[in-house]
């Protein structure tokens, strides 16, 4: 009977490590951190994260400086508090990128005026598509995430990033490199789930 006893606690708090989400008050998921200084990598994680547009687990603001506050991210190279690997599935937790308002492109940021090609899928020339590192310096272009009148929607895909809008996260061998920014983006984006590429 004791054993039996046993063997239906450990059920039970497996089963609820396994369901646990972030906690909302100490922004921890299974005891560590979940913001600060990140780093992108593609193996050897902290934490598999899923891109989504609603019914995240958390909302994270980018910031380019030191993040401060519960729920920023800065993406770093280095010196990172976590490490995170992109997926689209088998993820930890989900995250929504927030903006804190809504984006309106400038009316002088047509796309044609920006050098990207929509029946190539490319920017300057680089195909828009394939394996991504964020960087923090030294990009092959700038993006900003935004909620409306994106330049490309991206899904994020674990293999195979063949077709246009899909980016897949590496932390080595990337196809091109970009870097988040809060003002003058070279490319907007928006990440979906379902139908990336440019409309």
């Amino acid at each position: 009977m004791r054993k039996i006893i046993h063997l239906i606690f450990f059920l039970v708090m497996a089963a609820s490590c396994f369901g646990q989400k972030i906690n909302p008050y100490t922004y921890t998921y299974k005891g560590k951190t979940v913001y600060g200084k990140v780093k992108v990598v593609s193996s050897n994680q902290d934490f598999k994260v899923k891109i989504v547009n609603s019914s995240e687990d958390i909302s994270i603001i980018k910031t380019e400086h030191s993040p401060r506050n519960k729920g920023e991210w800065q993406f770093v190279e280095s010196g990172e508090d976590i490490k995170v690997k992109l997926v689209s599935s088998g993820e930890d937790f989900t995250v929504k990128f927030a903006t804190g308002r809504s984006e309106v492109r400038d009316s002088g940021s047509d796309s044609f005026d920006k050098k990207i090609d929509p029946s190539n899928c490319t920017f300057h020339g680089i195909p828009l598509k394939g394996k991504v590192k964020i960087v923090t310096s030294f990009a092959d272009f700038n993006v900003k995430e935004v909620e409306n009148y994106q330049d490309i929607s991206i899904k994020v895909v674990d293999n195979y990033p063949d077709d246009c809008g899909e980016w897949q996260f590496v932390d080595s061998y990337p196809d091109f490199t970009i870097k988040f920014v809060e003002s003058y983006p070279d490319v907007t984006i928006k990440f979906v789930n379902n139908y990336p590429g440019i409309k």
